[in-house]
């Protein structure tokens, strides 16, 4: 029977994988535009990304967590508690789309905020004046889409910059780990 349509897999040294993650690494590079470049595919290079055999590469970045169904405060507490730590919220860091905050002072909070208060809200601790809308936009689930990121304080620039570089230039500090 012929091997028709059948591709060899390709192997790729070491030495190589090294060199395409340093050219992934530089200040404005894209993973996608770097692995193109090299005739390869983009999913795989962000694999080897997460490879240690394949590099010391500085990873400024300590841990990320998608802000999804559970709204911006539990997936922060999803992250402290997987670090045993806890953080600080810069409330007035935080930014909504304009809308989003009149439609919650008139009313238009999720049950689903609700819920998750109800299901995490004993361990945060608000502010002294916190207000009921500003509670119902932080345990919003709307907020799928965001990416909360935590890093070193010294690499805070750096991370910036690299969110920055790839077209998120509305990234920014809102809170420290503690």
């Amino acid at each position: 029977m012929a091997n028709r349509g059948r591709r060899k897999r390709r192997s790729y040294s070491t030495a190589f994988k090294r060199r395409v993650l340093a050219e992934t690494m530089e200040p404005g590079a894209s993973v996608a535009e770097v692995a193109r470049q090299h005739g390869l595919n983009a999913y795989m290079v962000f694999q080897w990304r997460g490879d240690p055999r394949f590099g010391e590469f500085e990873r400024p970045v300590e841990s990320q967590e998608p802000v999804t169904g559970f709204g911006l405060s539990g997936h922060l507490l999803e992250m402290v508690r997987g670090s045993e730590c806890s953080a600080r919220l810069d409330w007035v860091q935080v930014s909504f789309l304009a809308e989003a905050r009149a439609l919650a002072e008139d009313g238009h909070i999720t049950g689903a905020s609700g819920r998750n208060w109800m299901s995490y809200g004993a361990e945060v601790v608000l502010a002294d004046g916190f207000s009921e809308v500003e509670r119902g936009l932080l345990t919003d689930p709307q907020t799928s889409g965001g990416l909360l990121v935590s890093c070193a304080p010294e690499a805070q620039d750096d991370v910036l910059a690299l969110f920055a570089a790839h077209g998120f230039a509305d990234a920014c500090v809102i809170g420290e780990v503690l």
